[in-house]
């Protein structure tokens, strides 16, 4: 639905450093994570807090809130 898609966004220099700093981190953490549930290599039921935590210490809570500031900035 349209209210789920991000609308487009533009990032001040601060912003962009975050999301420059993060983005492929958490995203090839996030690859690699998917996979391994797929595969059965890890058991998402036993597993899904160590990621979460995981996605944490790899600074996923400034990446979204560098994605929020941009967003409220023009949308709020």
């Amino acid at each position: 639905p349209g209210q789920m898609v991000l609308p487009p966004l533009v990032f001040n220099e601060a912003q962009s450093g975050v999301i420059g700093n993060y983005q492929t981190i958490i995203q090839s953490y996030v690859n690699e994570m998917t996979v391994r549930f797929i595969s059965g290599d890890l058991n998402i039921e036993k597993e899904w807090g160590s990621y979460i935590q995981e996605l944490n210490n790899k600074g996923v809570g400034e990446y979204l809130a560098a994605y929020q500031s941009a967003y409220d900035l023009k949308y709020k």
